[in-house]
């Protein structure tokens, strides 16, 4: 019976990759001369015009085998939803389809064990988009098919014809029950927004370690959801770095395990898996995070870093380059001073009435290091974590203040440094918002902060949505950030909706005390509108929309 379930598990997972276009790969074989690739749609084509779905139109056919890939790019307007199918002959016993956008990212997917893929991609999306189609099993003729609907049509149409992706379900953990659920729930409390990148079942056994390896790039997170098959009683996941150290113990949730690492500069790890006592088998899922993603997941989950640290001089030198070249003054040594696992180092600064940007800088040997700045009155400043420093904001008031630093791993040196910066009025009266907003936006990015001016203050609870307009012109992209002031004991579930205006479809950003999203317009300009609440109490907030250019 064992072996039948593994069986299973394997047909179902086996055929994911990475979610990437690179994966893509047009099939070389030709098509048959009297086929329009219409004729193998049949029912599915006449139960989604039923119900609503405009024509068929077949974007590709082709003869494909077992592991064969077909692709084309699609135009879509922008406020339409679109019924995308793939379908094949007879002989094709499963196949998956996938829509990305043109810089890769995976925008839905049917990767369910059956002889079709059905889903709907609804705005906002792109105005072209790269459909795909795998033969997961069996051969012969394959058509990737697409129909217009109007977005107030869409629910219906997705339950005719059985689709995927309004609800966020791939199709991908049919033959694990109850982990498609799990994933939706471990997203959600992370906050932000994250993109599978592999979904994969790994033998795995007690007598040595399932490794499979894993990049992070720059200023991003990756998220690991590992869920063992029922013989396995227990399981450890580790992440492993250059050498075979080990950087991240995952936590434990019940039988499952999971971890998130964050990496300022990029960086690539592995994942090491073994079970204790029996063999088995192990779903892994890996998120990975939009830019800046830290400043909210850090505050629901422990995260860890995996960026190494170099000497404590080379480090201050190589910092206070590039930011000297983004356009900040002269760095004002705030302290030196060595972190140590499981006390804090402290410092006792003054801060001015402005702005500053305040870097807790690590050297060699020191480890990932956390940071915060305590009026004296005990209230919260800034707070951060890194792998090679924490940066600060510190807005507000003049006022005498405390720093905390302390290693997470590995004790070492650091030093701190401060810079001013803009200081808007709001961002002195909302100090704790200010620094929120900031981390969030720019981390210890070296950019310089502009249009800090144009931040306003927005009442918010769970009971209002505040509306910020947003016009986007041909071309260009912009970014919206919310974070939340110090209010009463229970102000935090932050959440941003972002919608094209009159459109039903929407991205939803969430974090704990900030978020933030972005949004591009294509060929022509674009009005979005973003709605803004929070899940419990109610108080000040900080909104900022920032013009990321082309």
């Amino acid at each position: 019976m064992r072996r039948g379930f593994v069986l299973a598990l394997l047909v179902g997972f086996l055929a994911s990759c990475a979610a990437r276009v690179p994966c893509e790969k047009t099939s070389p074989s030709a098509t048959p001369a009297e086929s329009t690739g219409k004729e193998l749609f049949g029912a599915l084509a006449s139960d989604a015009a039923a119900s609503g779905a405009g024509p068929l139109t077949v974007a590709l056919h082709s003869i494909a085998t077992e592991g064969d890939r077909i692709g084309a790019f699609v135009d879509l307007p922008h406020t339409a939803c679109a019924l995308v199918m793939a379908v094949g002959s007879p002989g094709v016993t499963d196949v998956d389809a996938f829509a990305f956008d043109d810089d890769g990212s995976m925008l839905a997917a049917d990767e369910s064990p059956a002889p079709r893929a059905v889903f709907i991609v609804c705005p906002p999306h792109p105005d072209r988009v790269y459909l795909s189609a795998k033969v997961a099993s069996g051969n012969g003729l394959v058509a990737i098919g697409t129909a217009l609907v109007d977005p107030d049509k869409a629910a219906a149409v997705a339950r005719a014809v059985h689709a995927r992706n309004l609800g966020d379900d791939t199709g991908r953990l049919d033959a694990w029950p109850g982990l498609e659920a799990k994933v939706r729930a471990r997203r959600k409390l992370l906050g932000s927004r994250w993109d599978d990148v592999r979904r994969v079942a790994l033998p795995i056994d007690p007598r040595a370690p399932t490794r499979t390896t894993v990049e992070i790039e720059p200023h991003k997170c990756i998220d690991v959801l590992a869920t063992p098959s029922e013989e396995v009683a227990s399981l450890e996941l580790v992440a492993e770095g250059d050498g075979g150290h080990i950087v991240a113990r995952a936590d434990q949730d019940g039988r499952d395990r999971t971890l998130v690492l964050c990496t300022a500069s990029g960086d690539s790890v592995t994942l090491a898996l073994r079970p204790r006592g029996a063999p088995g088998i192990a779903a892994i899922v890996i998120g990975v995070s939009v830019e800046g993603a830290e400043a909210e997941v850090g505050r629901s989950v422990r995260v860890d870093h995996v960026t190494a640290t170099q000497p404590l001089a080379e480090e201050r030198k190589a910092l206070g380059d590039v930011l000297t070249k983004s356009g900040y003054g002269a760095p004002k040594p705030v302290a030196i001073g060595d972190a140590k696992v499981g006390s804090r180092a402290s410092t006792d600064v003054k801060l001015a009435a402005e702005c500053a940007r305040i870097d807790v800088i690590g050297g060699a040997p020191l480890g990932p290091l956390s940071a915060a700045i305590w009026d004296a009155q005990g209230a919260l400043v800034a707070e951060a974590q890194g792998g090679t420093r924490a940066t600060l904001y510190a807005c507000g008031p003049a006022r005498d203040a405390r720093i905390d630093v302390e290693a997470a791993t590995r004790p070492g040196p650091f030093a701190i440094e401060s810079r001013s910066m803009p200081a808007p009025p709001t961002f002195v009266s909302h100090p704790l918002a200010a620094s929120r907003l900031l981390e969030r936006l720019y981390g210890d990015a070296t950019v310089r902060p502009a249009g800090l001016e144009a931040a306003r203050v927005a009442r918010l609870s769970p009971t209002t949505l505040v509306k910020e307009p947003i016009e986007l012109a041909a071309g260009t992209c912009a970014e919206i950030g919310v974070a939340l002031d110090a209010s009463n004991q229970g102000f935090s579930g932050v959440e941003l909706r972002l919608a094209d205006t009159g459109a039903k479809s929407d991205t939803i950003s969430r974090g704990r005390f900030v978020t933030a999203d972005r949004a591009c317009a294509g060929t022509t300009k674009r009005s979005m509108t973003a709605e803004i609440r929070v899940t419990t109490g109610d108080g000040d907030g900080l909104v900022l929309t920032r013009d990321l250019g082309d």
